[in-house]
């Protein structure tokens, strides 16, 4: 029982860390689903399902009831000569009435409907695009936070790194207080440098927390001090990851829809035929005129339509679409130019801060150990609590420096990838 105790205790244990802890994929996608301006993907696919069903509704049958009444100055009449006798009297009214039922069904559009659906397809996507250009700024932003809480974490580990070694000089010099051997004000020197390390970690603490909740509102969900942040492997800072941008795709899609619209004009232009059906009751009778008496009717036909000008029309449409197309690939080419100037920008920064990084390990690696120096002489009595501690903020001073620099090699190959759109 003991032992089957002891195994569901690590499991539960090891649930809880699992469940505190978050890589930068996963905030990402929270994020994304938290964040209102990137739910508009949802609308917008809404509004093209409907427009969608809109073009498709505009070929269906059109079904109308309708009523016609005019009045007019003069009817049709027969004029007989004198003496000629007719069978047929025609004798109709100034005035008609009718009351119909009427269907048109267009049977060839020329490829209007499918023009119209190609552009809004286009449209949609690069509105689509659109959202999904807004996902790199948020990001940037969880890339901050996630830099920030880890190098927060890192310093107030080296504040306790230097509290442990403040605690084991204080446990040594109040030896030799009680021992009569040390004044009292040197043991107070240390513990004041101990107060006041433990005060600027205590400030990181609350900061930490700040920056944590800030994550947690933007990704939706509640984390703590103690969850544990993932950062990607991107491997070596000077490879260029491709570029994979949305805006590569909406510049696409603008494309497309250029390309839909010169669709539209040779559709315009191509013949259409239509199919309708009438029926219905008219006073005279609507069909035969030489019935002047009220009757039901009916009649189907086509009707056949082939534009044929409006040609300089279309030539001046068509150039306009040429000018549209060359702004996209100049907007195209613009954007990829100034991406692709922040390359060299980048590996000269990459450059700049490993070395940065090489030379500060140097010195916090010296500084380290003229501190294991000094705490051996103030053992013996040979230097004050005063040259201990001042060595002591040299030694932390150096530590945090490569933290801050390692940071900023972190944030800025995190910047860059995610300004190429590299995961």
């Amino acid at each position: 029982m003991k032992a089957l105790l002891s195994y569901l205790i690590i499991a539960l244990v090891s649930t809880a860390s699992l469940a505190q802890s978050i890589d930068l994929m996963e905030a990402y996608t929270k994020m994304e689903a938290h964040y209102p301006a990137l739910q508009q993907s949802n609308i917008l696919i809404r509004q093209h399902d409907l427009e969608t069903q809109k073009i498709k509704t505009s070929r269906y049958p059109s079904i109308a009831l309708k009523a016609d009444g005019r009045l007019q100055s003069e009817a049709p009449k027969l004029d007989l000569p004198e003496g000629l006798n007719f069978p047929i009297n025609i004798d109709l009214p100034l005035y008609s009435l009718k009351a119909y039922g009427e269907i048109q069904y267009q049977v060839l559009d020329g490829g209007v409907s499918k023009a119209k659906q190609k552009q809004l397809t286009a449209k949609h996507l690069a509105a689509l695009q659109d959202v999904d250009v807004t996902k790199f700024s948020l990001r940037e932003k969880i890339n901050q936070l996630f830099v920030s809480i880890l190098q927060i974490r890192e310093q107030e580990r080296l504040f306790d790194i230097s509290l442990d070694n403040l605690n084991s000089r204080i446990e040594s010099v109040k030896a030799g207080v009680d021992e009569g051997v040390i004044l009292e004000s040197q043991l107070t020197i240390l513990q004041v440098k101990q107060y006041e390390i433990q005060a600027e970690k205590d400030d990181l603490y609350y900061k930490e927390l700040s920056l944590v909740n800030t994550l947690s509102y933007f990704i939706g969900e509640k984390l703590d001090v103690n969850t544990n942040l993932i950062l990607p492997e991107l491997g070596d800072p000077k490879i260029i990851p491709q570029l994979n941008r949305p805006e590569s795709g909406k510049f696409q899609a603008q494309r497309q829809a250029t390309s839909a619209v010169s669709d539209l004009i040779d559709a315009r232009r191509n013949p259409k035929l239509m199919a309708f059906a009438q029926g219905g009751i008219g006073h005279p009778n609507p069909l035969n005129f030489l019935e002047n008496e009220t009757a039901p009717y009916g009649l189907v036909g086509l009707q056949f339509i082939w534009p044929l000008s409006g040609r300089k029309q279309d030539r001046i449409d068509r150039e306009l679409l040429t000018v549209q197309s060359d702004m996209i690939s100049t907007a195209e080419n613009t954007f990829e130019y100034n991406l692709n100037a922040a390359n060299s920008k980048y590996l000269t920064e990459i450059e700049r801060i490993n070395l940065q990084v090489e030379s500060s390990q140097e010195v916090a690696t010296m500084q380290k150990q003229l501190l294991d120096q000094m705490a051996v002489m103030l053992d013996e009595g040979t230097i004050t609590t005063s040259d201990y501690t001042d060595q002591l903020n040299k030694e932390l001073l150096a530590r945090q420096k490569v933290v801050i620099l390692q940071t900023q090699l972190q944030n800025t190959q995190l910047d860059f990838w995610n300004l190429r759109g590299g995961f």
